[in-house]
């Protein structure tokens, strides 16, 4: 028997199609046939999904008041430690970031603290 490229090449070729098709077709035969008009989702309506998105939405919600009110926290204790800077440079160092700080953060601070107690008893 000669060995060339175009016969090994057929000779695969009909070797890979005929495992492929014997594979997919018992694959087929183990895939249930769906029905269409059958409820599959056991009873659940559209507001059921939306209360599940309403309550991890929820969670988040708390999540980003917490981080934000956090990085306020944080904020303030960067102003106070540039007063402590500015006073003891005795004039070197401005205290003007210090204020700017203490008010951003503070201001974030308590707007996220307000948003997070609000959203956790009223709404």
């Amino acid at each position: 028997m000669k060995l060339s490229i175009p016969s090994l090449n057929n000779f695969l070729n009909k070797t890979i199609l005929s495992s492929s098709i014997f594979i997919y077709s018992t694959a087929s035969k183990a895939i249930d046939k769906m029905d269409l008009t059958s409820d599959a989702s056991g009873g659940k309506s559209f507001s059921d999904f939306a209360d599940r998105q309403d309550q991890n939405i929820g969670i988040g919600a708390t999540l980003v008041c917490l981080i934000f009110a956090l990085f306020g926290l944080l904020l303030v204790g960067w102003a106070l430690n540039r007063f402590h800077k500015a006073g003891k440079s005795e004039g070197r160092e401005s205290a003007v970031p210090g204020v700017i700080a203490l008010l951003c953060g503070g201001a974030l601070f308590v707007v996220s603290t307000i948003a997070g107690l609000v959203k956790n008893s009223i709404i």
